[in-house]
């Protein structure tokens, strides 16, 4: 057994070693954790208890602790999925929702419905009824997208109903590009999370085809972070997100950005057109030059540190390791989460 692992699973916190044992040891029953321990873990009943099957907009979609997509992404982190606590109960109001997004034309909609399912595969809920109808469906969208995505009509110019609050506050995504009940028709972090459950060859492949396109210039030097303004009705504006911009595209990730991008590679790294990618290795290099003889993954002081209000896509929710997060902590987290990255891209 490697030195960095033999100190994660003497050291570091119950999520942590579960995961080590599950996920790179491929031990089916832990020998340092227990199930019980794991589902008794404070931060994993605070998450289970957010569940409450509330989905109002700002509920499933939010900065806050109580948002779906925040409770779904931790609870990942934490090494929960749905054969370790009983969450087909808790989810149930969830899926609800997806099955009636599809009969509705409300705003957001198309945006909700890939969040729900991106949210809740990460749970290992990929193959659930209506999570793959609309992964599926979604992911058909995206590649007659592709076919004809041309960043130079991506953007249009300010409509002339455009309130004046909005006016040259962004830039204005081609009415063309979206609808209330599909979404916006580029690839959005929530789509990519969405893809690491599918299990079919023919949808795989297609989802290795939007993440080169994500991985293309075109996605990430043309188009704007956050996509942009998107019209939603006749003098209804909003900001659309979530674009998957990569941190280091051309030069190395700053220090802050140590969380995102481990987020992000930990997803790309199950897909073969981003392992090979130039920018996944390259970033895999930078990020593995911290290691020291020990195995540790030495990241700068300023990294890791975590921040709530935030989105945990975004990497503000770094949550394996509780407070306070000392600088040891976010040492062994670093270390786990770099190997998690090889063991995907393996």
């Amino acid at each position: 057994m490697e030195r960095n692992i033999e100190i994660l699973l003497a050291e570091a916190s119950a999520p942590i070693r579960w995961r080590v044992e599950r996920e790179l040891l491929g031990r089916k029953k832990p020998e340092t954790v227990t199930k019980q321990e794991l589902s008794v873990w404070p931060q994993v009943v605070k998450n289970l208890d957010l569940l409450t099957g509330d989905c109002r907009f700002n509920w499933l979609h939010s900065s806050f602790d109580y948002a779906f997509e925040n409770i779904c992404g931790e609870l990942h982190d934490l090494g929960i999925r749905r054969e370790i606590v009983p969450l087909d109960k808790r989810l149930k109001p969830y899926f609800k929702q997806l099955e009636m997004i599809k009969k509705s034309d409300g705003t957001f909609g198309g945006f909700i419905a890939s969040l729900i399912s991106g949210s809740s595969t990460l749970l290992g809920y990929g193959n659930q009824s209506f999570v793959r109808e609309h992964v599926e469906e979604r992911l058909d969208n995206l590649v007659v997208f592709s076919k004809k995505f041309d960043p130079a009509t991506f953007y249009v110019s300010d409509p002339t109903d455009m309130p004046g609050v909005w006016k040259g506050k962004n830039q204005m995504v081609n009415p063309e590009l979206y609808d209330t009940r599909r979404g916006i028709a580029a690839p959005m972090i929530h789509d990519l999370n969405s893809w690491i459950g599918l299990t079919d060859v023919s949808s795989k492949r297609k989802a290795e085809k939007m993440v080169a396109l994500i991985l293309s210039s075109d996605y990430q030097e043309r188009i704007k972070p956050g996509f942009g303004t998107i019209k939603a009705a006749p003098r209804r504006y909003y900001a659309m997100g979530w674009s998957v911009h990569v941190p280091g595209w051309k030069l190395n990730p700053r220090y802050e950005q140590m969380a995102v991008l481990m987020r992000y590679m930990e997803v790309f790294a199950r897909f073969k057109s981003a392992r090979t990618h130039p920018w996944f290795k390259r970033c895999a290099a930078w990020l593995d030059s911290f290691t020291g003889d020990d195995g540790l993954c030495w990241i700068p002081r300023e990294s890791l540190k975590g921040s709530s209000p935030s989105y945990w896509v975004a990497g503000g929710r770094i949550a394996l390791e509780s407070k306070p997060r000392t600088y040891r902590k976010r040492v062994l987290e670093a270390t786990f989460r770099l190997e998690l990255i090889k063991k995907f891209g393996s």
